[in-house]
């Protein structure tokens, strides 16, 4: 009896004990890392204000563990709250085409930028795939060179190259300075540089020469959609053909950048303000602050400005200045079958990027649970555009050995 009792009570115990695991269940722990991925990630898709909810949720996780903020997730909070203020206030430019090169040979596919980019020795600190350049105008009379973290200005003295007395100190942040380039003003300085006051990656700046010639003003950050989350090298202005390029490396694979080509004056150059918010949709207001859906041509057709293309049915580069631009121009039969075929695949891989520019777009504007769903339907395709690039860019140049060029 007693030991029936005691059986009884025991069993009572454990039910109980069951009962009360049930209820204090704990709670699944909040996947930090995962938390501080998936803002990284928003970033870069200019999710910039979910990048900023992600980041305060990480913030307060690491808090509740009683563990230090890294000084890398503060910069990325700031340059998100950066990029947040710049986002809806990019400038409205006509950007008209983008072409997408192999890093090691972009200045050699640009031929308006040639007499004035001169090749350096050396790459840039930060990407071994760039070439680092110096900027010289177009009469030859002056000269601007990199120089470790600054710029050294040379100008023509009869037939020598001479050093002038221009004060660096306002460009002296630190860091390398890339690509820099003189508007025809004489005045106004472009160039690139990284720093922690930038949005990540290489940024473009803007500074002017002081009234009496002898140094430079602070350099002004530019905004969207100059700059972006990835690294943006190049800006150029040309006065006298209203035009300019824009070479960045968003959105490309990481051996790759595209050129920009934009029609009209930037408006930054003009002082004009932008305090005020245009009223745009969430997609007028991210492309125009990514440029993400501009045009964009295969970089063995496309290599000449827009203006050099409109004459004749195509542009054909097969090398150096040879061009072609009609069927007639073609001396293989198989050559001609060769090209259209290729032409077939460009024009439905053209069609294949688009349907994943609508991926990416949904996939903003989507709730998380869609999310997970578009985010792997986005990165096969992504894959598979990727390796049909390859294939087509191999298309063209067996193009270009069929009519006998190596």
């Amino acid at each position: 009896m007693k030991s029936s009792i005691l059986l009884s009570l025991s069993l009572f115990f454990l039910s109980s004990l069951s009962l009360g695991a049930k209820e204090v269940k704990p709670k699944t722990p909040v996947a930090s890392e995962t938390l501080l991925r998936d803002a990284r990630e928003a970033y870069l898709a200019y999710r910039f204000s979910d990048a900023h909810t992600l980041l305060e949720k990480y913030v307060t996780a690491l808090g509740r563990r009683k563990q230090a903020i890294p000084d890398s997730v503060r910069l990325l909070q700031a340059r998100v709250q950066r990029a947040e203020r710049m986002y809806q206030r990019a400038e409205d430019l006509t950007f008209e085409s983008r072409y997408m090169v192999a890093k090691k040979e972009w200045l050699q596919k640009i031929n308006e930028l040639r007499n004035r980019l001169i090749p350096e020795e050396g790459v840039l600190k930060c990407d071994s795939l760039m070439g680092q350049t110096s900027y010289r105008d177009k009469l030859g009379r002056n000269w601007i060179r990199p120089s470790s973290s600054s710029l050294e200005w040379l100008s023509m003295v009869g037939k020598n190259w001479e050093v002038q007395p221009i004060e660096m100190k306002a460009l002296n942040s630190g860091a390398e300075l890339i690509y820099p380039y003189l508007l025809e003003d004489g005045t106004t300085l472009l160039f690139g540089r990284m720093s922690d006051d930038g949005l990540g990656g290489y940024d473009l700046y803007m500074s002017r020469l002081t009234g009496q010639g002898d140094s430079f003003y602070e350099p002004t950050l530019l905004g969207m959609p100059y700059n972006s989350p990835y690294n943006d090298y190049l800006l150029t202005y040309d006065e006298e053909k209203d035009a300019g390029w824009l070479v960045t490396d968003r959105f490309c694979p990481s051996d790759s950048l595209f050129v920009y080509y934009a029609k009209g004056r930037p408006p930054f150059l003009s002082g004009k303000s932008r305090d005020e918010v245009d009223s745009l949709s969430a997609e007028q207001a991210f492309l125009r602050a990514s440029l993400r859906d501009l045009p964009s041509r295969d970089t063995d057709v496309a290599v000449a400005t827009p203006e050099d293309e409109k004459s004749g049915d195509f542009y054909f580069l097969l090398q150096g200045n040879r061009v072609y631009r009609y069927w007639s121009d073609f001396s293989s039969k198989e050559a001609v079958e060769a090209f259209r075929k290729a032409e077939e695949q460009r024009l439905a891989l053209e069609k294949k990027q688009e349907s994943l520019a609508h991926l990416r777009l949904q996939w903003q504007q989507s709730t998380e649970e869609r999310r997970k769903d578009l985010r792997e339907t986005i990165l096969m395709t992504e894959t598979q555009l990727a390796s049909e690039a390859e294939k087509l860019k191999a298309l063209y140049d067996a193009v270009r050995k069929l009519e006998g060029v190596h």
